[in-house]
Protein backbone atom coordinates (compact mmCIF):
# COMPACT_ATOMS: atom_id res chain seq x y z
CA UNK A 1 0.00 0.00 0.00
CA UNK A 2 2.74 2.57 1.05
CA UNK A 3 4.34 1.70 -2.59
CA UNK A 4 1.24 2.21 -4.25
CA UNK A 5 0.40 5.56 -2.54
CA UNK A 6 3.87 6.77 -3.36
CA UNK A 7 3.16 5.96 -7.04
CA UNK A 8 -0.04 7.96 -6.98
CA UNK A 9 1.10 10.97 -5.55
CA UNK A 10 4.22 10.90 -7.86
CA UNK A 11 1.81 10.40 -10.96
CA UNK A 12 -0.96 13.20 -9.46
CA UNK A 13 2.16 15.54 -9.19
CA UNK A 14 3.44 15.20 -12.54
CA UNK A 15 -0.19 15.66 -14.14
CA UNK A 16 -0.67 18.72 -12.17
CA UNK A 17 2.72 19.87 -13.99
CA UNK A 18 1.51 18.87 -17.61
CA UNK A 19 -1.70 20.87 -17.38
CA UNK A 20 0.37 23.68 -15.91
CA UNK A 21 2.52 23.33 -19.49
CA UNK A 22 -0.72 23.59 -21.26
CA UNK A 23 -1.90 26.49 -19.42
CA UNK A 24 0.86 28.43 -19.88
CA UNK A 25 1.15 27.32 -23.56
CA UNK A 26 -1.81 28.31 -24.71
CA UNK A 27 -2.00 31.74 -22.69
CA UNK A 28 1.60 32.84 -23.91
CA UNK A 29 1.01 34.95 -27.05
CA UNK A 30 5.10 34.44 -28.22
CA UNK A 31 3.89 30.43 -28.26
CA UNK A 32 7.25 29.20 -26.51
CA UNK A 33 8.05 26.04 -25.21
CA UNK A 34 8.23 24.98 -21.03
CA UNK A 35 11.26 22.92 -19.74
CA UNK A 36 11.88 22.02 -16.25
CA UNK A 37 14.22 23.40 -13.80
CA UNK A 38 15.12 20.11 -11.55
CA UNK A 39 18.46 20.11 -10.18
CA UNK A 40 20.93 17.34 -10.87
CA UNK A 41 19.72 16.52 -6.69
CA UNK A 42 16.37 15.50 -8.21
CA UNK A 43 17.42 12.88 -10.13
CA UNK A 44 19.08 11.30 -7.41
CA UNK A 45 19.41 12.26 -4.43
CA UNK A 46 16.47 10.53 -1.64
CA UNK A 47 15.97 13.43 -0.14
CA UNK A 48 14.66 15.34 -3.02
CA UNK A 49 13.47 12.49 -4.84
CA UNK A 50 11.04 11.74 -1.67
CA UNK A 51 9.08 15.16 -2.91
CA UNK A 52 8.57 13.61 -6.64
CA UNK A 53 7.39 10.87 -8.81
CA UNK A 54 8.44 7.57 -7.78
CA UNK A 55 10.42 7.03 -11.55
CA UNK A 56 12.41 10.40 -12.35
CA UNK A 57 11.04 8.86 -16.47
CA UNK A 58 7.46 9.68 -15.74
CA UNK A 59 8.54 13.84 -15.13
CA UNK A 60 10.20 13.70 -18.75
CA UNK A 61 7.23 11.06 -20.08
CA UNK A 62 4.11 12.64 -18.74
CA UNK A 63 4.76 16.77 -18.75
CA UNK A 64 7.55 16.86 -21.09
CA UNK A 65 7.17 14.43 -24.21
CA UNK A 66 5.92 17.20 -26.44
CA UNK A 67 8.72 19.55 -25.36
CA UNK A 68 11.57 20.65 -27.50
CA UNK A 69 13.84 20.79 -24.58
CA UNK A 70 14.30 19.38 -21.12
CA UNK A 71 16.40 21.63 -18.30
CA UNK A 72 17.68 20.51 -15.13
CA UNK A 73 20.25 22.71 -12.80
CA UNK A 74 23.80 20.92 -12.60
CA UNK A 75 26.12 21.91 -9.67
CA UNK A 76 28.77 18.75 -10.02
CA UNK A 77 32.67 18.81 -11.55
CA UNK A 78 33.77 16.97 -14.41
CA UNK A 79 32.66 14.73 -16.83
CA UNK A 80 32.10 11.67 -14.48
CA UNK A 81 29.37 13.65 -12.57
CA UNK A 82 27.99 16.59 -14.33
CA UNK A 83 28.55 14.60 -17.68
CA UNK A 84 27.27 11.21 -15.63
CA UNK A 85 24.28 13.56 -15.08
CA UNK A 86 23.72 14.76 -18.77
CA UNK A 87 23.69 11.13 -20.33
CA UNK A 88 21.19 9.95 -18.50
CA UNK A 89 19.19 12.50 -19.33
CA UNK A 90 20.11 12.37 -22.72
CA UNK A 91 19.24 8.45 -22.86
CA UNK A 92 16.03 9.45 -21.19
CA UNK A 93 14.96 12.52 -23.88
CA UNK A 94 13.04 12.02 -26.92
CA UNK A 95 14.98 12.14 -30.62
CA UNK A 96 15.86 15.75 -31.46
CA UNK A 97 14.67 16.76 -27.61
CA UNK A 98 17.73 19.49 -26.22
CA UNK A 99 18.86 19.14 -22.92
CA UNK A 100 19.48 22.60 -21.60
CA UNK A 101 21.28 23.73 -18.13
CA UNK A 102 19.47 26.70 -16.50
CA UNK A 103 21.92 26.69 -13.99
CA UNK A 104 25.47 25.55 -13.40
CA UNK A 105 28.38 26.13 -11.42
CA UNK A 106 30.70 23.77 -9.45
CA UNK A 107 31.45 22.54 -5.71
CA UNK A 108 34.85 23.88 -6.42
CA UNK A 109 37.24 27.16 -6.82
CA UNK A 110 39.58 25.66 -9.14
CA UNK A 111 39.19 27.58 -12.80
CA UNK A 112 40.97 24.35 -14.43
CA UNK A 113 37.97 22.25 -12.82
CA UNK A 114 35.32 24.97 -13.70
CA UNK A 115 36.40 25.13 -17.70
CA UNK A 116 36.98 21.53 -17.98
CA UNK A 117 33.36 21.05 -17.03
CA UNK A 118 32.60 23.23 -19.08
CA UNK A 119 33.62 22.13 -21.73
CA UNK A 120 32.00 18.44 -20.79
CA UNK A 121 28.64 19.47 -21.65
CA UNK A 122 29.48 21.67 -24.32
CA UNK A 123 31.28 18.68 -25.76
CA UNK A 124 27.63 16.39 -25.39
CA UNK A 125 25.59 19.32 -27.06
CA UNK A 126 24.31 20.71 -24.20
CA UNK A 127 22.74 24.45 -24.94
CA UNK A 128 21.29 27.39 -22.41
CA UNK A 129 24.49 26.79 -19.78
CA UNK A 130 23.99 29.62 -17.56
CA UNK A 131 26.55 30.34 -15.10
CA UNK A 132 25.92 31.09 -10.52
CA UNK A 133 26.86 32.36 -8.24
CA UNK A 134 28.69 35.30 -8.83
CA UNK A 135 28.38 36.39 -4.77
CA UNK A 136 25.79 35.34 -2.56
CA UNK A 137 25.62 35.11 1.27
CA UNK A 138 28.88 36.14 1.60
CA UNK A 139 29.84 34.92 5.03
CA UNK A 140 28.35 31.20 4.62
CA UNK A 141 30.75 28.49 3.61
CA UNK A 142 28.40 26.75 1.18
CA UNK A 143 28.04 29.57 -1.05
CA UNK A 144 31.47 30.85 -1.06
CA UNK A 145 32.87 27.19 -3.12
CA UNK A 146 30.14 28.70 -6.00
CA UNK A 147 31.43 32.18 -6.10
CA UNK A 148 33.17 33.43 -8.97
CA UNK A 149 33.66 37.28 -7.05
CA UNK A 150 35.51 37.86 -4.05
CA UNK A 151 33.71 39.09 -0.50
CA UNK A 152 35.30 42.34 -2.01
CA UNK A 153 33.12 41.28 -5.56
CA UNK A 154 36.91 41.62 -7.14
CA UNK A 155 36.78 38.50 -9.83
CA UNK A 156 38.03 35.07 -9.13
CA UNK A 157 40.22 33.01 -11.67
CA UNK A 158 36.71 30.97 -11.91
CA UNK A 159 35.43 33.75 -13.38
CA UNK A 160 38.19 34.35 -15.75
CA UNK A 161 37.60 30.55 -16.75
CA UNK A 162 34.00 31.07 -17.43
CA UNK A 163 35.17 34.22 -20.07
CA UNK A 164 37.31 31.80 -21.59
CA UNK A 165 35.09 29.09 -22.38
CA UNK A 166 32.23 31.23 -23.40
CA UNK A 167 35.09 33.88 -25.52
CA UNK A 168 35.99 30.26 -27.49
CA UNK A 169 32.68 28.99 -27.52
CA UNK A 170 31.58 32.23 -29.37
CA UNK A 171 34.41 31.74 -32.17
CA UNK A 172 33.16 28.16 -32.35
CA UNK A 173 29.47 28.72 -32.41
CA UNK A 174 29.21 28.37 -36.24
CA UNK A 175 30.44 24.90 -36.42
CA UNK A 176 29.40 23.56 -32.62
CA UNK A 177 25.55 25.20 -33.20
CA UNK A 178 24.35 22.48 -35.28
CA UNK A 179 26.73 19.76 -34.58
CA UNK A 180 25.92 16.43 -32.70
CA UNK A 181 28.34 13.98 -31.07
CA UNK A 182 28.98 11.27 -33.03
CA UNK A 183 30.65 8.58 -30.91
CA UNK A 184 33.85 6.64 -32.49
CA UNK A 185 32.58 3.34 -31.22
CA UNK A 186 29.21 1.69 -30.10
CA UNK A 187 28.26 3.33 -26.70
CA UNK A 188 28.21 1.01 -23.54
CA UNK A 189 24.94 0.55 -22.56
CA UNK A 190 24.79 0.71 -18.51
CA UNK A 191 21.74 -0.16 -16.85
CA UNK A 192 20.59 1.87 -13.50
CA UNK A 193 17.57 1.01 -11.38
CA UNK A 194 16.58 1.98 -8.21
CA UNK A 195 12.65 0.94 -7.03
CA UNK A 196 12.27 3.71 -4.78
CA UNK A 197 14.99 6.69 -4.04
CA UNK A 198 12.36 7.87 -0.61
CA UNK A 199 13.36 4.73 1.42
CA UNK A 200 15.32 5.96 4.10
CA UNK A 201 18.95 5.68 2.81
CA UNK A 202 22.36 8.58 3.21
CA UNK A 203 20.91 11.76 1.42
CA UNK A 204 24.30 11.53 -0.80
CA UNK A 205 24.71 7.93 -1.02
CA UNK A 206 24.76 8.00 -5.11
CA UNK A 207 27.38 10.39 -4.99
CA UNK A 208 29.79 8.79 -2.68
CA UNK A 209 32.54 6.77 -3.18
CA UNK A 210 31.27 3.33 -3.21
CA UNK A 211 33.16 1.10 -5.76
CA UNK A 212 29.82 0.16 -6.86
CA UNK A 213 27.97 3.80 -7.19
CA UNK A 214 26.51 4.62 -10.69
CA UNK A 215 28.92 7.42 -11.03
CA UNK A 216 31.84 4.87 -10.72
CA UNK A 217 31.01 2.66 -13.07
CA UNK A 218 30.38 5.58 -15.19
CA UNK A 219 33.46 6.70 -14.85
CA UNK A 220 35.35 3.37 -15.43
CA UNK A 221 33.89 3.24 -18.86
CA UNK A 222 34.25 6.70 -19.69
CA UNK A 223 38.11 6.35 -18.69
CA UNK A 224 38.63 3.19 -20.89
CA UNK A 225 37.42 5.55 -23.61
CA UNK A 226 33.18 4.37 -23.99
CA UNK A 227 30.57 6.49 -24.61
CA UNK A 228 28.24 5.85 -21.96
CA UNK A 229 23.92 5.19 -23.23
CA UNK A 230 21.89 4.64 -19.75
CA UNK A 231 18.98 2.22 -20.05
CA UNK A 232 16.63 1.52 -17.26
CA UNK A 233 13.09 -1.29 -17.72
CA UNK A 234 11.05 1.57 -19.16
CA UNK A 235 13.47 1.85 -22.41
CA UNK A 236 14.42 -1.59 -22.51
CA UNK A 237 10.57 -2.71 -22.86
CA UNK A 238 10.44 0.42 -25.81
CA UNK A 239 13.18 -1.35 -27.90
CA UNK A 240 16.45 0.91 -26.36
CA UNK A 241 18.63 -2.25 -26.64
CA UNK A 242 19.33 -2.27 -30.50
CA UNK A 243 22.33 -2.97 -32.71
CA UNK A 244 23.77 0.70 -31.72
CA UNK A 245 24.49 -0.32 -28.29
CA UNK A 246 27.89 -2.46 -27.05
CA UNK A 247 27.42 -4.71 -24.55
CA UNK A 248 25.38 -3.83 -21.74
CA UNK A 249 26.92 -3.49 -17.64
CA UNK A 250 24.43 -4.36 -15.15
CA UNK A 251 24.73 -3.40 -11.01
CA UNK A 252 23.11 -4.55 -8.49
CA UNK A 253 20.63 -1.55 -7.33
Amino acid sequence: PWFAFREFCGLELVSFYAEKAKVIGANDSRHRSCHSQASCCHILMPNFTSTGPIDFEDLIDVVYSDQPEFGWDAYSTEDYFVGCDADLLLSLLGQGQRLVNNEFNTHSQDPRIMARTSWAMIGKGLKGITYCTFQQARHLWEYAMWSVLEPDFTPRDKLGAIADVNHEIRRLERLLGSAAPAPFVKPVALYYSRMDLSLPQGAIGVYSSAIDSPYRVYEVLRGLGYPVRWVTPRRIEAGALDASLAPLVMKKS
